[in-house]
Formats: C-alpha cells, sequence, structure tokens
C-alpha cells in the first residue's frame, strides 16, 4: 500500500453472552490469528497492529497466544478497549508495544460482567489509540 497508508481488517464473530463468559469465541480467535498470519505473508514489509474493543479484547489476547513464535515476534503492537483480561498481558507483544485502554468505572475492565456507561465510551480514546500505533 506505500508509507503512509493504512489497512484495516475485522474480524467477524458473534459478540454474545456465551463466548464472553467462554474468555472469547473460540472461531474468532482462530480467524483473527489466520488473518494476522496472511496480513504478515502478503504484506512481508508492513506492520501489523493487532486491536479490539470488549470481547475483541478476548480475541487479540487469545490469537496472539495461538500464533507461533515467528509470527508474534513480528506483531507489532496491540491496542485494547475495554479489555475483560485487563492486566493480562498479550502473548508476546512486549507490554510496551501493548496498549489497554480502560475507563474508570468500566466493571468488565475490572473482571466483571457489567456493561456499565464507561464501557461505552471509547470512541473518545480513539486519538489516543491512534497517536500510539502511530509511534510503533
Amino acid at each position: 500500500m506505500g508509507a503512509g497508508n493504512l489497512a484495516v481488517q475485522g474480524v467477524e464473530y458473534p459478540a454474545d453472552v456465551p463466548g464472553f463468559l467462554a474468555g472469547g469465541d473460540k472461531q474468532g480467535s482462530a480467524t483473527m490469528a489466520k488473518l494476522v498470519q496472511q496480513a504478515m505473508a502478503s504484506c512481508p514489509d508492513s506492520k501489523v497492529v493487532m486491536a479490539g474493543y470488549s470481547q475483541g479484547g478476548q480475541l487479540v489476547h487469545n490469537a496472539a497466544a495461538m500464533l507461533p513464535a515467528n509470527a508474534v515476534s513480528k506483531v507489532a503492537g496491540a491496542v485494547i478497549f475495554g479489555d475483560p483480561d485487563n492486566g493480562a498481558a498479550v502473548a508476546g507483544v512486549p507490554a510496551a508495544k501493548t496498549k489497554v485502554i480502560c475507563h474508570a468505572g468500566d466493571n468488565i475492565c475490572q473482571h466483571g460482567d457489567l456493561i456499565l456507561t464507561p464501557h461505552l465510551t471509547y470512541s473518545a480514546d480513539a486519538a489516543t489509540a491512534a497517536s500510539f500505533v502511530a509511534g510503533l
């Protein structure tokens, strides 16, 4: 795509209560891991950043753990908003290259299961996340 360009790839998965309680949708996690490896193979000179919100954050954690060491070592960074696994490392991604954004009062970030107002306001942090990614 060239310098200064950005591509984004979504991952389809059911964002539902059973998936959340299971620690993230297993098929969605496997799909994310597969897409990361495909991006690295197709664009070996590009930086790949894994990102997710809430249950998507669970997928980031799971997918990183599924990646072989030679792939996860090439992940440029990870960004998670409203992380249900807040406090747990993203496997293979250095802490300095990981940005977890959790709002005060977000019960999901406190390992709870209540979706309160603070969990619904992460769009306000898009610029912060973008600046972090740009610095990777």
